[in-house]
Parts: structure tokens; sequence; C-alpha cells
């Protein structure tokens, strides 16, 4: 394996890594029961900060699924990039094939549950 084919591997473990901790946040502040929230707040330190995140839900949403989304598409990007490296031109195809289950199971659905 060369060094540049190793880093590409090693970014899109970092990248899909990124995703999941995206994804399980996601799920983990929504799903936290609103009298857990306010016993965090009275607890303070990081319970404070999480419940003044959970105060303003829009721009927490917003920021999670933007991260997702940007780290989706540079994962994407990095995976098509070696396929097309690497494979024949006939079998550039490949890649969406094999990143978008990729991306749902370990980016998505695993995370979540």
């Amino acid at each position: 394996m060369d060094a540049d084919l190793l880093f590409r591997f090693v970014a899109f473990v970092f990248l899909m890594l990124c995703s999941a901790g995206f994804s399980a946040s996601e799920t983990a502040l929504f799903s936290l029961p609103r009298p857990r929230v306010r016993a965090m707040r009275r607890e303070g330190g990081m319970g404070e900060r999480i419940s003044d995140l959970l105060d303003r839900p829009r721009r927490l949403i917003t920021s999670i699924l933007m991260g997702n989304e940007i780290v989706n598409i540079a994962s994407s990007a990095l995976f098509t990039g070696v396929v097309v490296a690497y494979l024949e031109p006939e079998k550039r195809w490949l890649a969406p094939v094999f990143m978008t289950p990729l991306l749902m199971v370990f980016g998505e659905i695993t995370p979540k549950s």
C-alpha cells in the first residue's frame, strides 16, 4: 500500500467517524427528556452547556446537519478519488454503489441505534 492510498484510507476512516459522531450527537441531544435537561442545567458544568444548546434547537440541528453533510461530501469525494485513481474508467460507477451503503450503515444508522 503506497503512502497516498494509506493517507486517503486514514482520512476516509476519520471522516466516517466524524459522520457517526454528528449522527450520534443528533440522536443523543434531541432524545433527552425535558426534566433531565432541567436537572443538568442545575448541576452546572457540561450539563449547563448542553441545556444552553437545546435552548436554541433550530440552530443546534442546523449546525449538526451541516457538519454531517460536509463530512459526508468530503468522504464521498475522497472515496470517489480513490476509485478514479485505482480502477479502470469503466468501473467508476462502483464509487456510489459502495459509498452509499457505507455512509448509511456506518455514518447514519449504526450511530443512531
